[in-house]
C-alpha cells in the first residue's frame, strides 16, 4: 500500500528498496535478526521521514555551491560513486540541504559537562566493568556423529603425545588443525563465548597450560591459555572521553527526533 506525504508519493517499491538497504546493514554489523514485520516497519517510518527532510530541505533557497557539492561527492561512499558527477549533483544538493536541517535542529544543544561525564560513569558502574577473561588457542578435530568423534579423539591424543614429545603447540595448530588460522589462536574472550565443555575446562587452566582432550559438540580439541584478566573495571580517566561522546551522540540524535516528530505532527501522512 503506497504512502503519501504532504501529497508526495512513496512507492511500495521504494519501501521495499528500504527495506532490504536496513536488512543488509543488519546483517553486516553482525546484529541480531530482527523480525521481518519489525524492519518493514523501521523501512517505512524511515521512507516517512526522508520524505519530510526532503520537503523541508526543498524550502531552503540558500544556493548549495560547486564546492559543497565536490567535497560530499568526494566523501560518499554510498551509490553516489556510482554516478557520474552530473547526474549526482541534485541528489547531492538534497542531501546538503537535509543536513543542514539536522545542523540547524544540533546548534543549540550545548557541550556535554564534566560533571555529566562523571555522573553517568557513577550511575552506571556495570558499564565499564570487564568480566574475566582469557587468551587461548586451540587444536581440533571437527566431528559430527559418534564414530567421528572417536577417530577425532584418536587423533587428538595423537597430536598431544607429539605436543608431549616437544613439538611447539603452535606449530602442530598450524600444521594439523581443523581450524589452522592464526595457529589456533582464539583471542580474548570471557565466559559464555564458547560451549560450555570447552569453557570449563579452558578457564581451569594456568596460563601456559594445555588441556588433554576435551570433546564438544563440535569433535575433539586441544587447550592452551596463554594468558588470564582477572575481572576490573575500566578507571574513569579512561572512558571519559567515550561516555562524553556517548552523551553528546544521544543529545544529538534527540534534537533530530524531536525535529522530526516536529515535521511529522504538523504533517498529512495517508495510506491508500
Amino acid at each position: 500500500m503506497a504512502l503519501s506525504v504532504n501529497g508526495t508519493t512513496i512507492s511500495d517499491e521504494s519501501i521495499e528498496a528500504m527495506f532490504k538497504q536496513l536488512a543488509q546493514q543488519r546483517g553486516a554489523q553482525g546484529a541480531a535478526a530482527a523480525p521481518e514485520r519489525q524492519l518493514r516497519d523501521w523501512a517505512r517510518n524511515s521512507m516517512i521521514d526522508q520524505t519530510l527532510l526532503q520537503q523541508e530541505a526543498a524550502l531552503d533557497l540558500e544556493p548549495v555551491t560547486t564546492d559543497e557539492i565536490h567535497e560530499f561527492y568526494r566523501h560518499s561512499e554510498d551509490n553516489l560513486r556510482a554516478l557520474p558527477l552530473t547526474d549526482a549533483k541534485k541528489e547531492i544538493a538534497s542531501r546538503i540541504r537535509a543536513k543542514r536541517i539536522i545542523d540547524k535542529a544540533t546548534e543549540s544543544i550545548g557541550e556535554v559537562t564534566a560533571s555529566e561525564t562523571r555522573g553517568f560513569f557513577d550511575a552506571n558502574p556495570g558499564h565499564f566493568e570487564m568480566p574475566e577473561r582469557i587468551h587461548a588457542a586451540h587444536i581440533v578435530k571437527h566431528a559430527k556423529t559418534p564414530e567421528e568423534q572417536t577417530v577425532a579423539r584418536d587423533a587428538i591424543e595423537a597430536l598431544a603425545a607429539e605436543i608431549e614429545a616437544g613439538a611447539p603447540f603452535e606449530d602442530v595448530a598450524g600444521k594439523q588443525s581443523d581450524c589452522s588460522d592464526k595457529q589456533g589462536d582464539l583471542g580474548t574472550f570471557p565466559r559464555g563465548q564458547m560451549v560450555e565443555e570447552f569453557e570449563e575446562v579452558a578457564f581451569a587452566l594456568e596460563p601456559g597450560g594445555i588441556s588433554g582432550p576435551v570433546e564438544t559438540p563440535f569433535g575433539c580439541h586441544l587447550i592452551k591459555v596463554y594468558e588470564r584478566f582477572e575481572a576490573s573495571s575500566e578507571p574513569f580517566a579512561k572512558v571519559a572521553e567515550s561516555i562524553r561522546a556517548y552523551l553528546g551522540q544521544q543529545r544529538r540524535q534527540t534534537a533530530i527526533t524531536d525535529r522530526i516528530k516536529a515535521l511529522r505532527d504538523a504533517a498529512t501522512i495517508i495510506e491508500r
